[in-house]
């Protein structure tokens, strides 16, 4: 029967919902590790550099000016990873809507020429 088989490719669709759900969490969570890690680079970073005397204030005004630069960069990164996710999700939706559209009609098609082969008995079909 048809109902069995949407009923399957209904279930397909729904665990790749999940898995995108699922991939959006995995990325939001690399996005946090690098935000975490960046800082704490930054921070490694100034300890070492002000625990080296630094007394130069063009060396110290340098160091927070690269600084700066990193967290633009970081944060480009970050909008750029967003992107991309949005990107790859309307991707991923267009894909599956195209396969359901597909499936939906070969189903049909299925259905329509299964009926179109049936003919009652005696009626001189095409399986008698």
């Amino acid at each position: 029967m048809v109902i069995p088989e949407i009923a399957k490719f209904e279930q397909k669709i729904h665990t790749c919902n999940e898995n995108i759900g699922r991939y959006e969490v995995i990325i939001r969570g690399f996005d946090e590790v690098i935000q975490t890690k960046s800082s704490k680079i930054s921070h490694d970073s100034l300890q070492k550099h002000v625990s080296e005397d630094c007394t130069k204030n063009d060396q110290l005004i340098d160091f927070f000016n690269q600084a700066e630069k990193n967290k633009k960069v970081n944060e480009d990164a970050i909008i750029l990873q967003k992107n991309m996710i949005e990107e790859l999700n309307t991707s991923l939706k267009s894909k599956i809507q195209r396969e359901v559209f597909k499936q939906t009609a070969d189903v049909r098609k299925s259905v329509f020429q299964d009926d179109k082969d049936y003919e009652p008995a005696g009626g001189g079909g095409a399986n008698t």
